[in-house]
């Protein structure tokens, strides 16, 4: 079963990256320990730490003055330890 859908790319999570933090796009019904788990096995490091949150639904209005709704979904953030990074995202 694969939890991780996405990363999440941000102003905060870039900044975060560069502290050894990584933010993901996972199932809402991931715990901590499946989502730390996917992401040893998948990205070859060791996780200090898992956060999760869950992101409400929300609606945002487009150009066209419509409303569009955003659906829930659930947010972690992946603490490495010391000295390891995810490659796949290459921030400096």
């Amino acid at each position: 079963m694969n939890i991780i859908f996405s990363p999440i790319v941000t102003e905060k999570s870039v900044e975060d990256m560069k502290k050894g933090k990584y933010s993901f796009k996972v199932a809402i019904g991931a715990n901590k320990q499946m989502v730390k788990k996917e992401v040893e096995k998948n990205f070859n490091v060791n996780v200090v730490k898992v956060a999760t949150i869950n992101v409400k639904r929300r609606s945002k209005k487009t150009m066209q003055k419509r409303t569009v709704a955003i659906p829930a979904f659930k947010k972690a953030i992946v603490k490495v330890k010391d000295g390891q990074k995810i490659e796949l995202f290459n921030i400096k």
